[in-house]
């Protein structure tokens, strides 16, 4: 899933109903370069995602990239 709305990227993800839709890989564009910050890392990772890769777009923008936890036996993974 790639997300990139301008701006509007954290309630588009909030939008998702993550226990029926769960992409293996989400890219989304984040603002700030710390992901400890970023209410976006923190609800993917919530949801069982975690952050395994970073890119600066432009000043303070990122994209991140984030990988489902396959470990997690007990998160659903849609095929």
């Amino acid at each position: 899933m790639n997300v990139d709305v301008e701006g509007h990227d954290f309630e588009v993800l909030q939008s998702n109903d993550w226990t029926r839709f769960r992409p293996r890989i989400v890219v989304v564009e984040d603002e700030g370069l710390d992901p400890g910050e970023s209410k976006i890392v923190r609800m993917l990772n919530d949801h069982g995602y975690e952050l395994c890769a970073q890119n600066v777009i432009i000043l303070d923008k990122i994209n991140e990239y984030f990988l489902l936890d396959r470990t997690n036996k007990q998160l659903p993974v849609q095929r």
